[in-house]
């Protein structure tokens, strides 16, 4: 019975959790666009070429960023939801909705507008793909950072912690390896944006760089060298 007090206690902590929640999300949805265009646009107005899909990618990213932050967190309930054996059958099937109501959605944006990412010119123009990758990299990261830190109390706590530990190792699971994952796909997009020549690709509708020595060449056919015909010979 206790047990069962644990997992309605828990359950109880996320749903007051909601409205604080849907107050962040709506701070986080307004504000942090904005932040992220503004820096985006600073950014480009330094390049030699602007980038005309600068305002959609941003968008793009912005939702994808928030399905994968759904997708974390309903995979997070769902291991809570698994690991909690000691939950009543009604408290594990409200654990199971709960998180595949978060996992679906999640999936749906964060898959679709992966996708109308991949059909902008993000190949050419990288400073949106780089700057939100760091950007979800610090997110994901401080939420797998507090969710260690919670482990480790639960861990050492002197009496139980009415299954929060295991809410905090849930999200240790799953917000850790994402930190850890993410640190990956940026380290690689990093080293293969250093190492690729500046030459190799050109954005869209760029005329194609002219071959090494002509570069200061007038259009039309090559001057005569000085020596191609022989003088003509006076009479």
């Amino acid at each position: 019975m206790d047990r069962d007090g644990d997992f309605d206690s828990s359950m109880m902590l996320l749903r007051m959790m909601g409205p604080v929640m849907g107050i962040y999300m709506v701070f986080a949805g307004l504000v942090i666009p904005l932040v992220i265009y503004l820096i985006a646009r600073w950014r480009d107005a330094k390049q030699p070429a602007p980038d005309p899909q600068l305002g959609l990618k941003v968008a793009l990213s912005f939702f994808a960023f928030a399905g994968f932050q759904a997708l974390l967190a309903g995979g997070t309930l769902l291991i809570y939801t698994i690991i909690n054996s000691s939950a009543s059958s009604n408290g594990k099937s409200d654990g199971y909705r709960f998180a595949f109501g978060l996992l679906l959605p999640g999936a749906l944006v964060f898959a679709g507008h992966s996708f109308l990412l991949s059909r902008t010119n993000q190949v050419f123009h990288t400073g949106i793909r780089r700057l939100m990758l760091g950007f979800n990299l610090v997110f994901t990261g401080i939420i797998g950072f507090v969710a260690l830190i919670g482990a480790f109390e639960a861990l050492f706590a002197r009496e139980s912690t009415n299954g929060v530990g295991k809410m905090f190792g849930s999200m240790l699971v799953v917000y850790g390896g994402a930190w850890m994952g993410l640190g990956i796909m940026l380290a690689r997009f990093l080293a293969e944006e250093s190492s690729a020549p500046p030459t190799t690709l050109a954005p869209p509708g760029a005329p194609p760089p002219a071959p090494l020595g002509t570069q200061g060449a007038p259009p039309g056919l090559p001057p005569l060298g000085g020596g191609s015909f022989p003088p003509i010979q006076q009479g």
